[in-house]
């Protein structure tokens, strides 16, 4: 344990996360202040001393006045990232079949639910300032080669003015109030119109007819979206700046948080309040069928953020989830999260898999027969394919003991594959010396407590082939496998993160699960 005086702390030091402190504090007050506003990270133990410890926590904390930089010694800032990135672009791509959201629900009361507030602000905060495609080059874009509206302006004109022949004009003239007599002098009397009418004991021509003028303008349906999409992420960044600024919470970023949503809300005001959409007015129903919006540069950037806006409402991520991920930055949640989504890059880019389906299964206590989590259905080789996500195996509907729940399953025909994210894991080792199975077992065992559980996964779980840990290690790529001696069955750990996720676990999935038909 490190022992550090709260003076001496500076502002932008490094501290560890899940490492205990124990901090000094020059009076009980300070003290007593630190553990009113710190309660999940901070604990008093005795006079003017307490223990800080960030627990899973990756970033800048403002702790009493001292904005300190927590680092992770498993997962960089620049991995943090990587993973949260993977998260938002999967949340807003999964094709989900369970409750759609629409159009409706942000306008009435969608923006009330601080759930869905917090996923649109998860989305709407990568559109905007966390990549580089962002917003602000889609409307760049746009600015520079905008959608017009073409339209005829129609308008009476004398009939001699008439430029433009329309079936409008021709209809305006035959039921004209205003006709001009026209006597043998007259020098339109030889024309067709005139020899043709004959109208109150005269021939006569209509005397006015209405004629158009092409407008231009750029206030048209497409730009309305535009400006309507801006409004909605300005809305979704007030209102959670505010919950953030004014509620009792014990964020430990709010800081970043606070200045984050500043530097979004500039971005965006500015982009309202240029010139361009001063001139635009209000949306009044969203073009769903524009060519312009599907294809133009620009406006079908600004379309397809809307659209992954949405489809992210989908994602099952429960209140808890959410602001441990957001508020508290909890690396060890989003870990457990990513790994799925891992998983899901590594089907699709490494053994080039398309979802033929993908569903939100609820499930309770009374519907053992339904799985709950999220499901996945692919094709590879002729053979079925399906991914889970939190999958429940019931005593006697898929499990043989207890009923469990492990963070992925994955199926290919009728093996199961088990995996668990333990981001706590430091390493495995054990001697793989198949002399004495039952010493070795053991020996494992208890040296790697996590691995018993996988013991229970794959001993329990009807089909389960093996049972593997996903974890963290920066300084190892190669996965360990403990093989009981009939094939691919066993347990064992792979090592995972997002430089190295696509080779670790394509080559080991490709050696342990698809090698179908060699």
């Amino acid at each position: 344990m490190e022992k550090l005086k709260f003076e001496d702390i500076e502002h932008g030091q490094v501290l560890q996360s899940s490492k205990d402190y124990a901090i000094e504090f020059s009076n009980q007050e300070i003290l007593n202040k630190a553990s009113n506003k710190y309660p999940s990270i901070f604990k008093e133990v005795s006079n003017n001393v307490g223990i800080l410890n960030f627990r899973n926590f990756v970033g800048e904390c403002d702790f009493l006045g001292k904005l300190v930089k927590v680092n992770s010694k498993k997962i960089s800032q620049n991995n943090y990232k990587i993973m949260m990135a993977d998260l938002v672009d999967k949340m807003a791509q999964l094709p989900f079949d369970f409750n759609t959201p629409t159009l409706t629900d942000f306008q009435d009361q969608g923006l009330e639910n601080p759930s869905i507030l917090y996923h649109l602000f998860l989305v709407v905060r990568h559109f905007v300032i966390e990549i580089e495609d962002n917003v602000s080059a889609c409307l760049e874009n746009i600015i520079s080669n905008p959608a017009e509206k073409i339209e005829p302006v129609y308008k009476e004109v004398p009939i001699w003015e008439v430029k433009h022949l329309s079936k409008r004009t021709f209809n305006s003239m035959i039921h004209s109030n205003d006709w001009i007599q026209i006597n043998d002098k007259h020098n339109v009397r030889k024309a067709a119109l005139a020899t043709k009418v004959y109208y109150k004991d005269s021939y006569s021509i209509p005397g006015v007819a209405e004629d158009y003028h092409v407008t231009r303008s750029f206030d048209n349906s497409e730009n309305r979206f535009i400006k309507y999409f801006l409004k909605l992420c300005l809305d979704v960044t007030q209102r959670f700046n505010f919950i953030i600024t004014n509620e009792n919470r014990n964020l430990l970023n709010r800081l970043e948080l606070v200045e984050q949503c500043t530097y979004m809300e500039e971005i965006l005001e500015e982009w309202i309040y240029h010139e361009f959409f001063s001139l635009i007015g209000e949306m009044v129903e969203l073009p769903y069928n524009s060519m312009i919006l599907q294809r133009r540069e620009g406006y079908k950037g600004i379309y397809d953020f809307y659209n992954r806006l949405l489809c992210s409402l989908e994602f099952p991520l429960s209140d808890e989830k959410l602001e441990r991920l957001i508020e508290n930055k909890d690396v060890a949640q989003l870990y457990e999260i990513w790994t799925f989504i891992a998983t899901i890059n590594t089907l699709e880019h490494k053994f080039s898999m398309k979802p033929k389906k993908s569903l939100i299964i609820k499930a309770d206590e009374y519907r053992a027969s339904i799985g709950s989590g999220i499901y996945l259905s692919y094709e590879y080789k002729g053979v079925e394919v399906k991914l889970w996500y939190n999958k429940t195996f019931y005593k006697g509907e898929g499990s043989y003991s207890l009923t469990l729940r492990p963070d992925i399953v994955l199926e290919v025909g009728d093996n199961v594959y088990i995996f668990d994210a333990k981001f706590k894991l430091e390493s495995l080792t054990w001697n793989q010396s198949n002399e004495d199975d039952i010493e070795e077992k053991n020996s494992f065992t208890f040296k790697n407590g996590d691995i018993y559980k996988m013991h229970t996964y794959k001993d329990a779980i009807k089909g389960a082939v093996f049972s593997c840990i996903l974890y963290p290690n920066p300084n190892e790529s190669t996965p360990l496998f403990f093989s009981d001696g009939l094939g691919n069955r066993g347990v064992g750990a792979v090592p995972l993160l997002p430089s190295n996720y696509l080779t670790v676990l394509g080559e080991f999935l490709g050696e342990r699960c698809f090698n179908i038909g060699e």
